[in-house]
């Protein structure tokens, strides 16, 4: 920038992408987008001028200048003439499915007829353009079988189904291809899960990948409550109790005392013979 003439010198350049990243930004402060939504803002008159009116120069949101291109769902963001970028626009607008947009057109050309602007017949056609050829797609779907679990203490089950908790869905290209472009993994928290199973019981995790790039990950839980069987129970605890190193211990000692006991007394029975 020149300080002393105010323009922008030969070094001084955006690109697309960057106004794509300035603009990005500008869309997330709601005072911003709530003026660049102004069709027209007044000035108050005071004791020296007169109520003064502005108008945005940005076919979509204001008539006053040309009422060809005014678009209901658009809500900013700037338009404008530079002798190197051209007529420009820098449009954003929201879908009926309330996804937003932001569309960069530059370097148009000058129309002779005062109704048309070509930046904005640009503008036009990447906006339908992006809106026909992108949007959410579902990865995953919550109610879309991952894997099963084994489940021990249960009578009449030995698996459980394992669902995401919740649905994985994308911005993707719309002819994006499920079955090809789209790998997913798992982990599980256990090797198994003991009964009684909750249904929703957390198990592990599922993440989507989309050509490689991660995507989204929810939890596994089970699909079905399962009941714990009291005589699986039962028989579980016994042999942990019989198979925990202080039973052993004790059942060594036992043992161990019961032979010393019958050595002496088979001592003493010898030596009263």
């Amino acid at each position: 920038y020149d300080s002393v003439t105010g323009y922008g010198t030969n070094e001084s350049r955006s690109t697309v992408e960057d106004l794509v990243i300035l603009c990005k930004y500008a869309c997330s402060l709601y005072k911003f987008t709530e003026l660049s939504d102004m069709p027209r803002y007044d000035i108050p008159a005071t004791e020296k001028n007169q109520l003064k009116k502005l108008y945005n120069r940005n076919y979509f949101i204001s008539t006053w200048y040309n009422n060809h291109y005014h678009k209901d769902n658009a809500y900013g963001l700037n338009a404008g003439y530079n002798g190197k970028s051209g007529s420009h626009i820098i449009a954003a607008s929201r879908t009926d499915t309330g996804l937003s947009y932001i569309t960069v057109a530059m370097n148009a050309p000058n129309s002779d007829d005062p109704e048309v602007a070509y930046c904005y017949e640009d503008a036009l056609k990447l906006m339908k353009w992006a809106e026909s050829n992108f949007g959410y797609i579902t990865i995953i779907d919550s109610s879309q079988m991952i894997c099963e679990i084994p489940v021990k203490l249960s009578s009449n089950y030995d698996h459980v189904a394992l669902l995401p908790k919740d649905k994985i869905s994308a911005f993707l290209p719309i002819d994006t291809d499920i079955e090809k472009e789209v790998d997913i993994k798992y982990t599980l928290d256990n090797d198994f899960l003991y009964a009684p199973v909750i249904e929703g019981t957390k198990a592990g995790t599922v993440s989507a990948y989309v050509n490689g790039n991660f995507v989204g990950e929810t939890e596994l839980v089970s699909k079905s409550t399962i009941e714990r069987s009291f005589w699986l129970l039962l028989g579980s605890n016994i042999l942990t109790i019989i198979t925990s190193p202080l039973f052993i211990l004790a059942v060594i000692v036992i043992l161990a005392l019961t032979a010393v006991y019958v050595i002496i007394k088979a001592s003493r029975s010898g030596k009263k013979k």
